[in-house]
């Protein structure tokens, strides 16, 4: 990782020719061409998914400061927010398909099976080792996909192609990790809808420190329906779940910002510095400034 005094740089979906259909893959070959070494190892937190799968060789990635090593037929999943920093072995080949999210909006044929999709992906692990027949099928599925935007001619027909492709390639990563915890119960759809639309809320102002009774009255549900939603769908009630996403945005800042502590808390609205101190404490089991300084250097 870099120094502290470095800020992430936030890297959003940006390709003229594509902008159009918010997606594009790109090969770790064409990606060393383009980008060099240092600037992949620096932090980046970024404003799309990332779908990265490794087809030869082996590589070491760092996501919201768990590190990963993985070798041929893994898979990394980014979320937009997450801060990444890339570690990548010359030998390592592979591809990956960035989505810009807008365009998820227009992927399914109702609102209801793009939520159920994204709930889905809420809950995809960072990084996985594919089973053999798995790997070839998606590594078919990413081919296909970049052929189709090889080709791309900006039509609309050209556009619904392509995001119905990815959508088809998003699916098969769906039901093989429905497969794979196919004995893990799964929450009714009406609970799922739920959960999603607490965490969309939960995003946007997870800094007011707002109550659970607060976040229950702005979706129009009862404080304990949330926390059932919210158990069901991530084994947590909502009080855990807005500390949690408050710890990760402060470690966030503590070791990729130039903030002090006293700054940190400040901006995620702690009016005193012992009191962020104690919360970081709790969450995380170590000070704010013990844990910057055992990240900012790594």
């Amino acid at each position: 990782m870099t120094s502290r005094h470095a800020q992430p740089a936030e890297v959003r979906f940006h390709n003229p020719q594509l902008g159009t259909v918010g997606i594009e893959v790109l090969h770790l070959s064409s990606l060393r061409r383009r980008v060099s070494a240092a600037h992949l190892a620096a932090p980046q937190r970024v404003e799309f998914f990332m779908l990265l799968f490794v087809a030869e060789g082996y590589l070491r990635h760092v996501v919201d400061f768990a590190e990963m090593r993985l070798g041929a037929g893994s898979l990394v999943f980014v979320r937009p927010g997450q801060v990444q920093h890339w570690h990548l072995d010359e030998r390592a080949q592979g591809c990956m398909v960035l989505v810009d999210p807008p365009a998820l909006v227009p992927i399914t044929h109702s609102r209801s099976s793009r939520d159920a999709l994204l709930a889905a992906m809420a809950t995809w692990p960072v990084g996985v080792r594919l089973d053999d027949e798995f790997a070839a099928e998606l590594r078919a599925g990413l081919d296909c996909l970049a052929r189709d935007l090889a080709v791309f001619d900006g039509t609309a027909h050209d556009v619904t192609l392509l995001r119905q492709g990815l959508l088809a390639v998003l699916l098969r990563v769906a039901r093989w990790h429905r497969k794979r915890w196919h004995d893990v119960p799964r929450p009714p759809a009406g609970v799922q809808q739920v959960y999603r639309l607490f965490e969309a809320e939960m995003e946007q102002h997870f800094r007011s420190h707002r109550g659970v009774a607060e976040y229950a009255r702005r979706l129009g549900y009862s404080e304990s329906t949330l926390n059932r939603a919210c158990r069901a769908a991530a084994g947590q009630p909502a009080k855990v779940l807005l500390d949690r996403r408050l710890a990760m945005e402060a470690a966030r800042m503590l070791v990729h910002s130039p903030a002090s502590v006293a700054e940190v808390g400040h901006a995620l609205g702690f009016s005193e510095p012992t009191n962020f101190n104690r919360f970081f404490l709790r969450l995380v089991g170590a000070t704010p400034q013990s844990f910057r300084v055992r990240h900012a250097g790594g």
